[in-house]
């Protein structure tokens, strides 16, 4: 195939979308024509306004959903960090976690599982603005450090 046949063929695809493309808009037209001649220019205008209005309710009621939504949301678990750890040499893998969940304000839990061979027990710290009433361990510090976004040394 030739240059000049391509160059036929985009021609021909290129009229038969702007001809589309015109139909489409003289359709409009003269749907915006016979809505005048029904009744007058005034009452569509008005038609217009009435609706404008009410999107524009409808646009300040969700906007003001959205802000409560957005407020809400800052009492959600917003942050987390997980790191699995061996705390005892003796055992094989890292089967011990520490679990930080944190939301907006920086409060929420640490939650601690060690396990050992016999079981496996659980901590729950609590988290108030970012700072802990007890001590935490080495891997605790570490996952509420990474909760918020600081670098762990």
């Amino acid at each position: 195939m030739d240059f000049q046949s391509v160059l036929l063929i985009a021609l021909i695809c290129w009229n038969v979308f702007v001809t589309g493309v015109c139909v489409y808009f003289a359709l409009k037209i003269k749907s915006f024509i016979l809505e005048v001649n029904k009744g007058d220019l005034l009452k569509l205008i008005e038609k217009v306004i009435r609706s404008e209005s009410q999107h524009s309710n409808s646009i300040k009621a969700l906007k003001n959903k959205l802000s409560d939504l957005e407020d809400s949301s800052k009492f959600h678990i917003q942050k987390t960090s997980l790191i699995r750890f061996n705390p005892f040499g003796d055992l094989g893998g890292e089967h011990s976690f520490v679990l930080v969940l944190l939301n907006a304000f920086n409060n929420g839990i640490i939650l601690t599982g060690l396990h050992t061979r016999e079981r496996t027990r659980i901590y729950v710290k609590n988290i108030k603005e970012g700072k802990s009433s007890v001590e935490l361990s080495k891997e605790e510090k570490k996952a509420l450090e990474q909760a918020l976004g600081k670098s762990y040394e």
